[in-house]
This record gives structure tokens, sequence and C-alpha cells, in this order.
């Protein structure tokens, strides 16, 4: 059995895995194609190496939730009590495996037991499809920016 065929299983946060998510999340911004993002705005985005003291602050406080297939770390999504959708990234090993629909799933309950009216994201270009599957309005652009940038 791959990979491919394991199933998806979504758990709450364990500080156990922070720095897995830091390095899931720094190698899923450094994977975008350069046409899309620069590697200029990849590294503002996050920079290498990664910031694990900060990353372990900030999940601490986030909570987020995990998807793993198997035994490997392939997601995790942070919902907040507003509804705002901060986090949802995938691990490009696990790209176009309903990785982020499962999470993605997976906070609607939560939100649904909070009686959030609507949730929101600030999506990148890579994201902006997905999100308009799902029923998404786009209000504007989001564009980031390293200090360097004109």
């Amino acid at each position: 059995m791959g990979i491919t065929a394991s199933k998806i299983e979504i758990k709450p946060y364990s500080s156990l895995y922070a720095s897995k998510i830091c390095g899931l999340f720094h190698s899923s911004i450094h994977a975008i194609d350069t046409d899309m993002y620069s590697k200029a705005q990849q590294e503002a985005w996050c920079s290498t190496p990664p910031d694990y003291l900060k990353w372990s602050e900030r999940l601490d406080n986030t909570q987020p939730w995990m998807a793993f297939r198997g035994s490997s770390l392939a997601g995790f999504v942070e919902l907040g009590d507003d509804g705002y959708i901060d986090c949802l990234y995938v691990h490009p090993n696990f790209y176009k495996s309903g990785i982020a629909r499962k999470l993605y799933d997976h906070v609607l309950e939560p939100a649904h037991q909070k009686k959030l009216s609507q949730l929101s994201v600030d999506a990148s270009k890579v994201a902006i499809p997905i999100f308009k599957v799902w029923g998404f309005k786009i209000k504007r652009d989001y564009t980031v920016l390293n200090s360097d940038s004109e």
C-alpha cells in the first residue's frame, strides 16, 4: 500500500509537531513556481532557515489541526475564533491528494459550533482557485513583498 492509498487522519495540534509544521510551511512556500512568487517573495513569506522558535510560539497559540497520511504530516490548518483561516498548507509531496479539502471540511464543524456566519482567508495566488471552488469570494489581491520591494 503506497502513501496515496493511505487514509487521511486529522488530529489536534501537539507541540511535538511544531518543528515539522514549520518545515512543512517552509517546504510549501518554497515549492511554489517562481512565475507566481519570486524567490525574494518566498523568502519574505518564509525565510530560510525558518524561525522555528517563532513558529513554536505561534502554534501554541493557534492550535492548528494536522493532517496525516500514514505517519507523515501532510498538512495543517488554523481557524481563528472569528472564522479567519490564517493557514492552510499542504506539503508538496501531498499536493492534489485531498489533504486541503479534508482539512477544510474538518474546520467546518468547529465553525458551525461557534455559529460563525462566514469564513475568511487571505489566499495566495496558488490557493485562490481552491477557495473559489469551495465558495469563497475574492475581495482584494494579496501580495507578499520583501523589504527591498518597490
